[in-house]
């Protein structure tokens, strides 16, 4: 999956670079792009932009053919199919606010009333998309492609090892599951790292130390690797992993994570017992900004994740999560954010926008500081993503 999500983010550069190039001869009338005069010689072609808008369309992008095993123009195009659907999921009628509201905090209301947890359009749209991929490589009309799809099939075709059949014996692989499981990932990847990338270029842009030395370590290992971007190169930044996981502690996608306990449980150093069943809610956003584990914990220091530096106490830092529901797609997200900067950075200066400065960014969900986001609950944005992109 590699180099699909390798070709996507040289895609979304070349996109980059088009959207700044027409943006400083005519003014879009979407406008999601801006042209801005740059003082001190930053780059004659900058334009403001807002990078959460303009990052989800790589991340859906870079996700659809890994999934689905097609082509998707969510950066090209807002009427993209897969746009459209995803608009659909997030439209704001009351009957979704409430039933999102509804599942967030008396889920078994919604079981009990079966009520529709994903809109129709956007259920049939994948469900029909997930089918007919189906059908097309069952039928030898579209080759295998070693991606989500096909990984699926095997399961349901025994082309697994023995020791997965005993698993798999209760679980009947329908093309509903195959379709549900394809949407979950589309959705969880698509949203947390359009998110984290726009806070992340937040960052950048008000910390230009930060992004300078980011920019030289990818310069320097991509020479070491004669300019080929691969998966054991991604490994070798060392500082951007310390800049992404930064970025994740202070703007974890999640501010607060839910889990169900599973078996009676004493707190330590109490008389405190903690049910089974009952719903823990962890505050993750709370915990990664506590001075108590963070020192200057309000600040973007990347080199705190340094080897050699002090480390926080296990459970402390989980923007992905932890234990056995630990977020299986944190690889997948990493190399999505690692392969979008590699490119980026390398022609790119990201500055802050002419009325944003370091000391008045404001971190807040899309409806208000902290409170759940009834069409996709708990999760964190930022309030205002517009940055400068000047190319170098």
């Amino acid at each position: 999956m590699f180099p699909l999500i390798e070709n996507t983010a040289a895609e979304f550069v070349t996109r980059v670079k088009d959207l700044l190039s027409q943006s400083n001869k005519t003014t879009p009338k979407n406008g999601s792009i801006k042209p801005v005069d740059q003082p001190n010689g930053v780059g004659n072609i900058s334009s403001v932009v807002d990078s959460e808008k303009l990052v989800g369309g790589y991340t859906a992008d870079a996700i659809v053919p890994c999934a689905f095993g097609l082509k998707s123009n969510v950066m090209y195009h807002e009427d993209d199919p897969f746009a459209v659907a995803l608009h659909a999921f997030y439209e704001m009628s009351l009957f979704n606010i409430f039933e999102k509201t509804m599942r967030q905090f008396w889920p078994a209301f919604v079981l009990f009333f079966r009520m529709r947890i994903i809109p129709k359009k956007t259920h049939d749209f994948f469900y029909n998309i997930v089918t007919s991929v189906l059908r097309a490589r069952e039928e030898g009309v579209q080759e295998k492609r070693g991606d989500f799809i096909d990984m699926m099939m095997a399961l349901r075709n025994d082309e697994t090892n023995n020791n997965c059949k005993k698993d798999l014996e209760d679980v009947e692989i329908t093309d509903m599951v195959i379709s549900a499981n394809a949407f979950i990932i589309f959705l969880g990847g698509f949203e947390t790292t359009s998110s984290t990338l726009a806070f992340l270029f937040l960052e950048l842009a008000a910390n230009q130390e930060v992004q300078e030395k980011l920019r030289s370590e990818i310069l320097e290992v991509l020479a070491r690797h004669d300019g080929r971007i691969s998966y054991e190169l991604l490994q070798e930044l060392e500082y951007m992993e310390m800049v992404i996981q930064e970025t994740l502690r202070l703007y974890p996608p999640f501010p607060s994570i839910q889990r169900m306990c599973t078996k009676d449980y004493v707190i330590p150093d109490t008389s405190i017992v903690v049910e089974r069943g009952t719903i823990v809610l962890f505050p993750t956003l709370g915990i990664q900004r506590d001075e108590q584990y963070f020192e200057n914990a309000s600040a973007f220091i990347p080199e705190r994740w340094s080897e050699g530096a002090p480390q926080p106490p296990p459970g402390v830092y989980m923007p992905f999560g932890d234990g056995p529901r630990y977020c299986i797609g944190k690889r997948f997200a990493m190399i999505q954010m690692k392969c979008c900067l590699v490119r980026l950075l390398q022609h790119v200066r990201v500055t802050p926008a002419p009325r944003l400065s370091a000391g008045s960014m404001t971190v807040e969900p899309r409806l208000g500081p902290f409170t759940a986001d009834p069409r996709s609950p708990l999760t964190l944005h930022p309030a205002d993503s517009l940055v400068t992109l000047s190319l170098l």
